[in-house]
């Protein structure tokens, strides 16, 4: 039996991806969760069950229905943003590690900002961000204290 042919759209062929376009469509679309990369050996980076379940309930409550522009775009006492190449070689020996393991040199790393402490690291790639390190005591990256 022969197989048919589909028809292609000549106006499909011609037409040109516009790749600023493009990422800025997938940067307005809702974030999305990945937990393939999720760390469970480090004894301060490693997610268990438990931990598991009580923050990323928190995480979804906190972020769910906004895109990463907005969620880093709300500043402020937030804390949740992307780490540049040179802000990266500032943290924590481990955590820099298991994030270059994970996903490498060229990815966008995050962070979320729970809480005054809490900490949950991955990378983003279009709006999916890849879940990968829990930071509960901040030893991610250390800040000096204010009003102490």
């Amino acid at each position: 039996m022969k197989s048919k042919k589909l028809p292609v759209k000549r106006e499909l062929l011609n037409k040109r991806i516009n790749t600023a376009e493009l990422l800025s469509n997938i940067a307005q679309q809702k974030i999305g969760w990945n937990f393939h990369s999720v760390e469970t050996q480090s004894k301060y980076y490693g997610w268990t069950f438990k931990k598991l379940a009580v923050y990323i309930k928190k995480l979804v409550i906190n972020f769910e229905n906004k895109t990463i522009s907005e969620i880093e775009r709300a500043g402020g006492n937030n804390h949740s943003h992307f780490w540049n190449d040179e802000d990266l070689k500032k943290l924590d020996p481990e955590l820099q590690k298991i994030l270059l393991q994970k996903f490498g040199e060229q990815a966008q790393i995050f962070q979320f900002h729970l809480s005054s402490k809490v900490r949950i690291w991955g990378a983003v790639e279009g709006n999916i961000f890849h879940i990968a390190c829990l930071d509960e005591e901040h030893k991610g990256y250390k800040v000096n204290k204010k009003h102490t």
